[in-house]
């Protein structure tokens, strides 16, 4: 029985990915660094702030140290902060309408490696946050994805906030990813998985049980139908 859909936000909701790409390069930049476009899609984005920071040192060599990722993060994420008023969201085509939709039979969540507040951000700005009861960030959790924690946590607060009787199982959740590692988190988590082509191609998102090039609200009742089967 499906019960609650679960979304991941950047590159799911709303097309937010080269902006975070962007403030990843503002901070690298003190250093004379530069991650490109092409790395950041193939090997950093699902990653959460510090390990995105983290694994990209690691992988060109740079020594640091924890106060270093701890300082990078704080720059990153004050970055974000200051310019939230002035970035433009955009919302992929048909995410407003299903969530909405979504939202009126089944339990809303977001496990996001964002930052709370980044997550924030993109709901406010879509005008959807009121939808979601519950909000896992990466300050949330100890391990990110491909980790199935941020998952487990948002279903296990779901049923916390909610007190829901009896309480939700993996197998009555829907994650919806964009990303490779997402996809295996949410998989890793024994949860359903929608994956949207919004940042990979459709062959390389073969892992999560259905696989669409956008979110319409008719995939409401086929995901229903295939899961209570």
């Amino acid at each position: 029985m499906l019960r609650a859909i679960i979304f991941d936000c950047d590159g799911v909701l709303a097309d937010t990915e080269r902006i975070h790409w962007q403030a990843f390069n503002e901070v690298l930049s003190k250093l004379g660094l530069h991650m490109s476009w092409d790395s950041y899609v193939e090997r950093y984005l699902a990653y959460d702030d510090p390990t995105c920071f983290r694994a990209f040192l690691n992988d060109i060599g740079c020594q640091h140290d924890d106060s270093l990722i701890e300082e990078f993060v704080r720059q990153k994420r004050r970055l974000l902060s200051e310019r939230s008023g002035s970035l433009v969201l955009t919302a992929y085509p048909g995410v407003v309408e299903f969530v909405t939709e979504a939202s009126k039979h089944y339990y809303l969540a977001v496990a996001s490696g964002a930052a709370r507040d980044e997550i924030l951000m993109v709901l406010n700005a879509l005008g959807i946050a009121e939808l979601f009861k519950v909000i896992v960030s990466s300050e949330d959790v100890t391990y990110g994805k491909p980790n199935p924690e941020p998952f487990i946590k948002a279903m296990e607060r779901l049923n916390d906030v909610l007190n829901l009787n009896p309480p939700l199982k993996p197998n009555e959740c829907v994650a919806v990813e964009d990303s490779i590692h997402g996809v295996r988190s949410a998989k890793a988590a024994n949860m359903w998985c929608l994956a949207v082509t919004n940042t990979y191609p459709r062959e390389l998102l073969s892992e999560a049980d259905f696989v669409v090039d956008k979110l319409d609200v008719s995939l409401i009742e086929k995901l229903k139908e295939h899961i209570e089967r």
